[in-house]
């Protein structure tokens, strides 16, 4: 199996993780992690979960009514930041995983009509966003997943994707027309299936995963193994959280908004997963079952002792990585968006539609023309 970058683009910081997996021993082996900041000035975000700022978006949330965007000038010292980071890696034979989150990525619940042709059934899903809010998805950018309750939680991206246009940029700066992206990853569900793997929660189970980022955090609520319901996007992280109480008003508040009346299990992971977190959690829902996501699948040997002691920063490219491994190895069915201009950008012969119809045109073509310029010169000679 090829060897993959993860690249999570939450606000100003960018994490990533190299991993490589051994098909003989199974076992992913993280060779590098790194986490790269840069100036809000030059690529200051508006909403959580963007990346460098690329692009300009001015999509709503909620009514997504409309989608402009307008260039923008990358954020070159943070490039160069990122580059530093790669660069004891030929990274032409990686393979980069985009790993999205609100604003970039957007959810829709379905709970329509369900035809068994997945291709009809994605059609429907397409309408129902066409018909509620007013955008229209190309199939190539949406797919879903099952949630517990039986409902479909649908996931779309638009054509202006930062993170991607970041992977573009580190392309060019290295001189080379593009790197190779398989597939977008939804950083939420990649992040819940690696804990519901991990940890092994009973099917009536409740879980919550707490994962804190430097300036945003999020819920994500399973039963069993399977997502419950995603909160909304918390503006407190380990840079402006002054006290814990805060998250958990907002769980409770989750909670409410998910169906949910208790707790089973709380991991919690990400920029925070110390000791006094751990408490604080003990603390307030004393039935729950709290804890820190491990990571003792993986080898962490190329690491040094300060980055396996944060390792718990690198949460979601680790997980989006095992996510895309075990889709590979057929282990699960995740979700896979990959919108049509990307595919079209790593094409080595880019033609559209009437390109492709030129074609068998050229040969035609050349094999008249060459008759052509054969019986000519046979007329000549005869002619001498």
């Amino acid at each position: 199996m090829k060897p993959v970058i993860a690249i999570y683009c939450e606000t100003n910081d960018v994490k990533l993780a190299v991993i490589s997996k051994d098909a003989a021993t199974g076992k992913p082996a993280v060779l590098k992690t790194a986490s790269v900041s840069h100036s809000k000035s030059s690529a200051s975000l508006d909403k959580p979960g963007g990346g460098f700022r690329v692009e300009e978006e001015s999509l709503d949330i909620e009514g997504l009514d409309e989608s402009l965007s307008t260039k923008g000038e990358s954020d070159f010292s943070g490039m160069n930041e990122l580059s530093s980071a790669l660069s004891g890696f030929n990274l032409s034979k990686y393979l980069f995983l985009p790993a999205l989150t609100e604003p970039n990525i957007y959810y829709h619940l379905y709970e329509g009509n369900r035809p068994p042709n997945p291709a009809k059934l994605k059609q429907e899903i397409i309408n129902d966003i066409l018909e509620s809010k007013n955008i229209l998805v190309d199939k190539s950018g949406i797919d879903y997943v099952d949630l517990s309750d039986k409902a479909l939680l649908a996931v779309f991206v638009t054509e202006n994707i930062p993170c991607t246009s970041m992977i573009n940029s580190l392309a060019r700066q290295k001189g080379k027309r593009g790197y190779n992206i398989p597939t977008i990853k939804s950083s939420d569900l990649s992040l819940a299936y690696y804990v519901a793997k991990r940890k092994k929660f009973f099917p009536d189970d409740h879980s919550l995963i707490v994962y804190i980022g430097k300036e945003y955090s999020k819920l994500i609520f399973l039963q069993g193994r399977r997502i419950k319901h995603i909160g909304t996007t918390l503006d407190i992280g380990t840079q402006n959280l002054h006290t814990y109480d805060v998250y958990f008003s907002k769980i409770l508040l989750e909670m409410e908004n998910g169906g949910i009346s208790s707790l089973d299990n709380i991991i919690v992971c990400g920029e925070d997963d110390s000791e006094n977190i751990i408490l604080s959690f003990y603390g307030t829902f004393p039935e729950a079952n709290v804890s820190r996501l491990e990571f003792d699948d993986l080898d962490l040997s190329a690491l040094n002792e300060e980055t396996k002691e944060k390792f718990s920063t690198y949460s979601i490219p680790v997980a989006v990585a095992i996510d895309y491994y075990d889709e590979l190895n057929k282990e699960h069915h995740g979700l896979h968006i990959l919108p049509k201009y990307i595919k079209e950008e790593q094409k080595v012969v880019q033609f559209s539609w009437h390109g492709y119809a030129l074609l068998p045109l050229l040969f035609i073509a050349a094999f008249f023309i060459t008759q052509k310029v054969l019986n000519n010169n046979r007329t000549l000679s005869e002619l001498d």
